[in-house]
């Protein structure tokens, strides 16, 4: 099966050297010249080992990609626990900050209580203290159990 393609300018001598070479060694001369098939033949040869080498370098390539793909997955996982554990710990800081908070506050509010109705504690320990008579013991053992 031969395809012949009819470029402008060329004759079909050119055309004959543009073709594959023929494997047969009657079109072969044995002097030191380079013909036109062997320069195809070197043609070839150095388009194979170019093609080869871009193959390599590709596969190369495609190994560094890949190990690099997997370092930075590795990386994006370990970040995502980080993430995951400071999440926690900043909802446990906020539940503890809220607690301490609600304590402040309930402390606060006792402190007004206990000065707001010390006063009144103040006046009725007096008028207490001015009811009770210590010479009666019996009294004083009832309310102390």
């Amino acid at each position: 099966m031969s395809h012949s393609v009819s470029h402008p300018g060329t004759s079909s001598a050119m055309m004959m050297t543009m073709r594959s070479p023929p494997t047969s060694p009657l079109y072969q001369s044995n002097d030191d010249t380079h013909h036109p098939v062997d320069q195809l033949q070197e043609r070839r040869q150095r388009n194979k080992a170019a093609s080869a080498k871009y193959r390599q370098k590709k596969n190369m390539q495609q190994h560094e990609m890949r190990n690099m793909i997997c370092q930075i997955s590795d990386r994006n996982a370990m970040l995502e626990r980080q993430i995951q554990e400071v999440r926690q710990e900043n909802q446990q800081l906020r539940a503890t900050a809220d607690k301490l908070r609600g304590k402040l506050v309930a402390s606060k509010l006792l402190g007004q209580w206990i000065q707001k109705h010390a006063k009144q504690v103040d006046i009725s320990q007096a008028d207490i203290d001015d009811d009770v008579d210590v010479d009666d013991d019996d009294e004083l053992l009832m309310y102390d159990l």
